[in-house]
């Protein structure tokens, strides 16, 4: 039986990019906008791979936990702007995916119950990180997901001398930045109602395919990795019940089992 795929991403976007880029093939990405090395992580699948990469994220804690998980990894703790410099953060601690540079963006969260606080934050273009750490490598994909400043990301960055081959960036303000990148020879092939993906026009033929529709549970065969934690406390909770309950009877602990369920559903998901 073949093992199922798990999707760490948010909306399945690591299963969207597996269909353009499948095993065994090792490649690179970028990613703008980082965040959690396995919560929502677009890249957490590659990585597993064997595909190694340069994650960008600004918030420290957030990047402590990516240095853990991804020592093969580059990984920068600055932001992505149109120039060097400084810029203020709104740092959400209970929600670090949301935190931006973006004040509209902030207002609206705030908006929402959300509680921010500000913070400097040293920034880069991406063109810079790209001359330092990239070179003439290939970057298969590229994503940005930096919650409204996107406009800014592309700004800073020359796609007519780099070229990832996919782009995938959230569509916050998309008016403003993607007819820049259309104009330097990209074009767009999905919406996914989250995120535009991009192909570079010299993959168009090739790529395009693989990004004819969103991700499917029930075509693309894979299991949301939401789903699987879940399972695996529920199971955790139920054993815990389970024993006190025996107990509470003064009944004998059985002998373990040869396989748990959790370790059945593991093999079958191929986790």
């Amino acid at each position: 039986m073949t093992a199922r795929m798990i999707s760490y991403s948010q909306n399945g976007e690591d299963v969207v990019l597996s269909r353009a880029f499948p095993q065994p093939m090792v490649g690179f990405y970028v990613d703008v906008g980082a965040n959690d090395p396995v919560h929502d992580s677009v890249t957490k699948v590659f990585y597993d791979r064997g595909w190694r990469g340069i994650n960008i994220e600004p918030v420290p804690s957030v990047y402590a936990s990516i240095e853990a998980a991804r020592p093969e990894d580059v990984n920068l703790n600055v932001g992505v702007s149109d120039r060097a410099g400084t810029l203020t953060m709104h740092e959400f601690a209970d929600a670090s995916a949301v935190s931006t540079f973006s004040d509209q963006l902030n207002e609206q969260w705030q908006g929402m119950g959300y509680t921010s606080a500000t913070r400097e934050v040293p920034v880069v273009t991406l063109s810079a990180i790209f001359e330092e750490h990239v070179g003439d490598r290939v970057v298969d994909f590229l994503k940005v997901d930096v919650e409204g400043y996107e406009q800014q990301v592309f700004e800073g960055f020359d796609l007519r001398r780099w070229r990832p081959r996919v782009l995938v960036a959230e569509q916050n303000y998309h008016e403003t930045w993607e007819p820049s990148v259309t104009a330097c020879g990209y074009t767009r092939v999905l919406y996914d109602g989250l995120n535009y993906f991009f192909v570079r026009d010299e993959d168009l033929a090739a790529l395009a395919p693989a990004f004819s529709r969103p991700a499917s549970v029930a075509l693309d065969a894979f299991d949301p990795w939401h789903y699987i934690r879940q399972l695996e406390a529920a199971s955790a909770t139920i054993n815990e019940l389970r024993s006190e309950l025996d107990a509470a009877r003064n009944v004998p602990a059985p002998p373990p089992a040869r396989r748990s369920p959790l370790e059945a559903l593991r093999r079958r998901v191929g986790g």
